[in-house]
């Protein structure tokens, strides 16, 4: 009943797509005419960005969803499944507010911001169906309570994602997205419990020393677990890394 259970969880909570049709779409949600139309207008940036990073992490087998809405952070990304739980691709819901405050976001920060959401999206295509199973009981547990057990876990987890990226050569767009992000909260939302990602001033320092970069790697699968992963990781071209 446990297992059942929790399928029923991870369905509900994510988008569901019957196969792997490796298409791409965009979706304005929840805006005025007058918004949406300022954010038409920049659809091109988010195509542009979007595709450079689903080239680089070889998704062009996945179905990728852009929802442009109305989101706490920049950011948040939920695995579509299949009804026998496979990932075939990922819903990536991105923050109105890149487009609509006076500068809009840089075309480095929409970069940075694909570059960890769809790092989320290759991580769910390695699972299998136990560990989104485990995956998305964990997130909605650490939801529930941000500062509870889960809270370590949630934040390795997350910097790992943001390794991922580094070690794909997206440091600099990273930082940007990350100053846009703090920028983010500052004007509009109270500050999340949660923000634990890593620093412009780690990521740095990661890109320039892939040992370094290897080992906080190794040091953040310690916590998130995950077979899948840890075999993910060694595929990584941190030797490609500047």
């Amino acid at each position: 009943m446990k297992v059942i259970a929790l399928a029923i969880l991870l369905v509900s909570t994510c988008a569901c797509q019957s196969d792997k049709g490796g298409v791409s779409s965009i979706r304005v949600k929840g805006m005025t005419e007058a918004e949406e139309d300022r954010i038409r207008l920049q659809e091109w940036r988010v195509e542009r960005a979007m595709q450079e990073v689903i080239v680089r992490y070889d998704l062009e087998g996945l179905n990728i969803t852009v929802v442009i809405e109305e989101e706490g952070g920049l950011g948040e990304t939920k695995p579509n499944v299949d009804l026998i739980l496979e990932a075939t691709g990922a819903t990536v819901s991105i923050n109105e507010r890149l487009f609509l405050d006076d500068p809009p976001a840089s075309d480095e920060v929409l970069l940075g911001l694909f570059a960890h959401e769809l790092g989320h999206a290759l991580h769910y295509s390695k699972m299998n169906q136990a560990e989104l199973l485990v995956f998305a009981e964990r997130y909605v547990r650490f939801f529930e309570s941000p500062h509870g057990e889960l809270r370590l876990w949630a934040a390795a987890y997350e910097q790992f994602t943001d390794l991922t990226a580094i070690a794909h050569g997206y440091a600099d767009a990273l930082i940007a997205q990350k100053i846009a992000s703090k920028d983010n909260v500052a004007r509009h939302h109270p500050k999340k419990v949660w923000d634990f990602y890593l620093e412009p001033e780690d990521i740095a320092a990661l890109a320039k020393d892939p040992a370094a970069l290897r080992a906080r790697i190794d040091e953040t699968l310690q916590v998130v677990g995950f077979t899948s992963l840890r075999h993910f990781a060694r595929t990584l071209p941190i030797e490609e890394t500047p």
